[in-house]
């Protein structure tokens, strides 16, 4: 019979996943973000201003992450610094895409994103899922 045992081999990767903002949006329009295990996530509403471009969106939507201050007529209910599960992830954005990284390498975090929008759209991947050091692996005892 096989032993479990610890071998603290892995790498810790942190967690990275996207926003791509797409398709075409108008001022009021919403973007809901939640962050958290289903149940207990954490909410951030976002209303959309005058500016309207795809990039413009992802930099709204890294901006209520850090907690900066918004450029123009936008709102929102809340900042991601003020939320403990949003400030343990760093945001940034370029050309459309939002980038987020996790602080703590080998910790995963759960993401939705709701959209309110006759015609924009947000998609959300996972190119790297966190990993870390602390998992088990069963070997065979030595003899």
């Amino acid at each position: 019979m096989a032993n479990k045992v610890w071998l603290g081999g892995a790498a810790a990767i942190p967690q990275v996943s996207t926003l791509t903002v797409t398709g075409t949006w108008v001022a009021a329009e919403t973007i809901t973000l939640k962050v958290g295990a289903s149940g207990a996530e954490k909410e951030i509403l976002i209303t959309v201003g005058t500016d309207i471009a795809v990039a413009d969106i992802a930099e709204i939507i890294r901006r209520t992450w850090g907690g900066d201050s918004l450029k123009n007529d936008e709102s929102r209910n809340q900042t991601g610094n003020n939320v403990g599960e949003y400030s343990r992830i760093t945001a940034t954005s370029s050309a459309g895409v939002v980038t987020l990284t996790a602080d703590d390498a080998g910790v995963p975090f759960t993401l939705a994103v709701t959209v309110s929008s006759t015609s924009g759209s947000i998609a959300t991947a996972t190119p790297t899922a966190a990993t870390g050091p602390k998992r088990t692996a069963c070997v065979a005892p030595a003899t």
